[in-house]
């Protein structure tokens, strides 16, 4: 399954209302969570934002500890955006210039189909609903 920001930065966020759902989601899942790599740095903005201005540096400096603990021990894997993710990339965001789709969920969806993997764990479910996949039709959202 792809991981999306909203997902992840709940699972890593206690206070955040999304929170339990996403840790639910996230631990019952029995195969492979993958982040891809632009969503790993939305979350470490979210976490030095939102944590930060909430409950101080040393809270987020734990959360990001915390990810990082969690893409070391296997919990998450890392996919890099890859040379051929590019054009699909481009062709989604062009495609849905009137939502805007960013970079962020178009790599997460060319992730999906570059991976063969129609499930995707996201909170941003007007973008992922509207888009079709050129190998799925719509994407699994959970």
């Amino acid at each position: 399954m792809i991981v999306d920001a909203g997902p992840a930065f709940a699972y890593l966020s206690a206070d955040d209302p999304d929170h339990a759902r996403s840790v639910t989601l996230l631990e019952s899942f029995e195969g492979e969570l993958v982040i891809p790599q632009l969503v790993l740095a939305e979350v470490s903005y979210f976490i030095n934002t939102r944590v930060k201005r909430a409950v101080g540096a040393k809270k987020a400096a734990e959360a990001e500890l915390a990810l990082i603990e969690d893409i070391t021990t296997g919990t998450f894997r890392v996919e890099p955006v890859q040379e051929a993710d590019w054009p699909r990339i481009a062709e989604l965001i062009g495609r849905y210039r009137n939502f805007p789709l960013g970079i962020t969920d178009a790599s997460v969806m060319a992730a999906a189909e570059r991976l063969d993997t129609p499930k995707i764990a996201t909170l941003d479910t007007r973008h992922f609903h509207t888009v079709a996949s050129t190998r799925f039709g719509h994407f699994e959202l959970l």
